[in-house]
């Protein structure tokens, strides 16, 4: 996915006046316009909290082993509230540490962020058990988060398989990515491989990273788990430096699955920082020589609202995805 091939995200005659300057301005210049706009008032939980209906699992799953589910009807009781063009914006959910990175004057400083971020998007995986809706061909979602710092677009591009898209303006960053998976069902577990790839730009400095693979345990007996494993390499296209963080899966680690270790290089090849954490809790760094004592924190992740695991597992942002809009925003998009 190309700059190229980037829709925009808003049209100027579809605006809220006060964010319209005097002068029209480049696609970004608006919406920087629209993040200064005065923040709105968001729910802090969904309309209707209830238990979920029981069903035969096993009835459903024997029919598929082996089988590519993204290819497989799956019943509605899999599913929670959202679509996936609104689950990927997810990923946005610890975008303060894009902006403590576009602060940063030192480049490799500036990576350990932006490979705390890419950390960042499975700090709410735990509780999350359930599949978002597949959109339509062409389905896109845009949210403007003038309280975080962000507007974003997603759109579904490809129904087999399936390729969802994004691109996300922040106020000293813009990132993008194209997300495609395959995934496989193997009798009690599923094996969900991402393919895409995602990208950044800030400043002069250009990045793109992987992500890692996910398997969710005990599909059919016991209680639902997940664990990630696999290198997520973040690369600095810029300067040449690079990033590395390791997700350890629970066939290796035990206990222990959720931790991350990882380092930054810089051109040389030369580790300069270390990183540590777990994709659950947070990632902080150091220096090289440093003792870990010494270590700061980039990103941590926030506590859930209150009922979450009535409410599917959803964080604050997940919760404020479809929220329906105001009257007044109705007239503007």
């Amino acid at each position: 996915m190309s700059e190229s091939t980037i829709l925009p995200l808003v049209d100027e005659q579809d605006m809220p006046s006060e964010a319209i300057g005097a002068e029209s301005g480049s696609e970004d210049e608006i919406v920087l316009r629209l993040l200064d706009c005065k923040k709105k008032e968001r729910r802090g939980g969904l309309s209707f909290i209830g238990d979920r209906p029981s069903f035969s699992l096993w009835s459903f799953l024997k029919s598929a082993v082996g089988k590519d589910l993204t290819r497989v009807t799956m019943p509605i009781h899999f599913n929670e509230p959202l679509s996936f063009t609104q689950r990927l914006v997810e990923d946005l959910e610890y975008a303060d540490a894009l902006h403590a990175a576009a602060d940063c004057s030192n480049s490799l400083e500036c990576l350990a962020h932006v490979a705390a971020f890419a950390c960042s998007c499975y700090g709410a995986a735990l509780g999350r058990h359930y599949k978002p809706f597949n959109p339509l061909l062409g389905e896109t979602f845009d949210a403007v988060r003038e309280d975080r710092g962000f507007a974003v677009l997603t759109e579904q591009v490809c129904h087999h398989p399936p390729v969802t898209v994004m691109h996300c303006i922040g106020r000293k960053w813009k990132l993008w990515q194209e997300y495609k998976l395959e995934t496989r069902f193997r009798g009690n577990h599923i094996r969900v491989i991402p393919t895409g790839m995602v990208y950044l730009e800030m400043g002069k400095h250009r990045f793109s990273w992987n992500k890692p693979q996910t398997t969710i345990h005990n599909i059919i007996i016991g209680r639902l788990w997940l664990d990630h494993d696999g290198e997520v390499v973040v690369n600095n296209h810029t300067t040449k430096e690079s990033a590395t963080v390791h997700f350890m899966s629970y066939s290796k680690q035990g206990s222990n699955f959720k931790k991350l270790q990882g380092c930054v290089r810089n051109a040389r090849g030369e580790e300069k920082y270390f990183l540590r954490g777990a994709w659950d809790e947070g990632v902080k760094y150091y220096a090289t020589g440093a003792s870990a004592s010494a270590a700061k924190t980039i990103w941590e992740s926030s506590v859930k609202p209150p009922n979450s695991s009535q409410m599917f597992g959803f964080t604050r942002l997940a919760v404020e995805l479809n929220e329906p809009p105001s009257p007044s925003e109705c007239e503007y998009w």
